[in-house]
């Protein structure tokens, strides 16, 4: 058997959509005729978007990591620059654009858009408070007066849902 390593591991994902679903079909079948355990392939599935996360997400608060993307952001940018703007590759088509704009308000000296930001964050620290006390409400309402008309009111809390997940914390 042919040793897998990073470079022939990721050489077996040179695939079209249809071939990517039917991989994932075969995951899937392989739990249900009792060929992989899905406790071990939701551990091996979790440990595959480690790996991508590390590479593909260059945000420091999402990924302490992010030294290894921000390189591999580098090093992607200068080999597809050497293809030009667009290009067809294997299974994909590339091309260079700009994504994810951001705007940087706090350079532009304007009086009335800081004084909303202000006013944005004290309404959000104000909701914050708020939803903290509704849901100190008992089920059965609490009554308050509200305090710009005066009426008396009854307040519920918030209607609570999850879902039940199984959660892997890798090591």
């Amino acid at each position: 058997m042919t040793e897998l390593n990073a470079v022939s591991t990721l050489a077996l994902f040179e695939t079209d959509k249809k071939q990517r679903v039917a991989f994932s079909e075969n995951i899937l079948h392989a739990i249900e005729g009792g060929k992989i355990n899905p406790l071990d392939a939701q551990l091996q599935l979790k440990s595959m978007q480690e790996v991508l996360d590390n590479l593909l997400i260059t945000d420091e608060k999402k990924n302490k990591n992010c030294a290894i993307a921000k390189r591999y952001k580098e090093l992607l940018m200068s080999e597809a620059d050497l293809h030009g703007k667009s290009f067809e590759r294997h299974q994909a088509k590339f091309s260079i654009a700009e994504v994810g704009t951001v705007y940087d308000f706090s350079v532009c000296e304007d009086p009335i858009i800081d004084e909303l930001f202000v006013t944005e964050k004290d309404l959000k620290v104000k909701i914050d408070n708020r939803k903290a006390e509704l849901k100190t409400a008992p089920p059965e309402g609490r009554t308050e007066v509200n305090p710009n008309t005066g009426e008396v009111i009854t307040v519920y809390p918030p209607k609570k849902t999850s879902t039940t997940s199984l959660k892997v914390t890798l090591k």
